[in-house]
């Protein structure tokens, strides 16, 4: 199984699953544990940050960006990031990231998700991309079919593909989706409400927005807002 994609500031990749899974529960004493342990940590820190899409002072990759595989028309209408999304084939994904953003290692990052349209069945999943540094990167998304979708990749090749229904996502509404990162742990929320934890060894690197495509699809819209990344000794920019 192959998989394209392109990371706007770009990177090229094809790459190929290398393991699925069903999701462990999530509410387990142990991961409880961890995750009021990392929240605790970031309890204190700064936003380093702010971003409301009132204006693109950040440069956000806008316009109409396509490959062989996919393609988004993007714009930044009314304090929103709307992206418009076509996948000619499957196993496909973009990810974007604002010009010149800083890159992070311990870190916490929020956004808001709505799905206007399309995407059902499961073949999109839009979200955060975390530790971002050349093909290697973690993926947290949400999916229209109320299930949430988690990657780890390296090298452009998925190690770790988790997908699992949530509750704790509210269907055809604003969904805030979370990642806390503290050292290789990094807790997955939705909503407030933590709904998995992955150990990877991940390097510092960017956050931004994703979309990763299961199988080809139709057209399917997507809104962004209120994305925040906070960090020790972080200064709102």
């Amino acid at each position: 199984m192959t998989r394209a994609g392109t990371t706007l500031i770009l990177v090229l990749g094809a790459a190929a699953m290398c393991a699925s899974a069903q999701a462990p529960p999530a509410a387990t004493a142990q991961a409880q544990s961890l995750a009021t342990s990392i929240a605790a940590t970031q309890a204190a820190w700064s936003v380093a940050i702010s971003e409301t899409f009132q204006d693109n002072n950040r440069q956000w990759p806008v316009g109409l960006h396509q490959d062989n595989s996919l393609g988004a028309d993007i714009k930044i209408p009314d304090g929103q990031y709307a992206w418009t999304v076509n996948v000619r084939r499957g196993n496909s994904y973009l990810n974007f990231i604002p010009k010149d953003a800083p890159q992070f290692g311990d870190f916490y990052a929020a956004v808001d998700v709505k799905l206007l349209g399309g995407g059902e069945g499961g073949n999109y999943a839009y979200g955060l991309i975390f530790r971002h540094l050349n093909d290697d990167y973690g993926f947290f998304g949400i999916q229209a079919d109320g299930s949430f979708r988690v990657l780890t990749v390296f090298g452009t090749g998925i190690y770790q593909m988790i997908l699992s229904s949530s509750p704790a996502i509210r269907p055809n509404a604003v969904n805030r989706i979370a990642v806390r990162g503290v050292g290789s742990d990094f807790v997955c929320e939705i909503n407030g409400e933590m709904v998995h934890i992955v150990t990877e060894d991940f390097v510092p690197g960017d956050i931004g927005l994703g979309v990763d495509a299961i199988s080809s699809a139709g057209e399917a819209r997507v809104v962004f807002d209120n994305f925040e990344v906070r960090a020790p000794g972080g200064e709102n920019q």
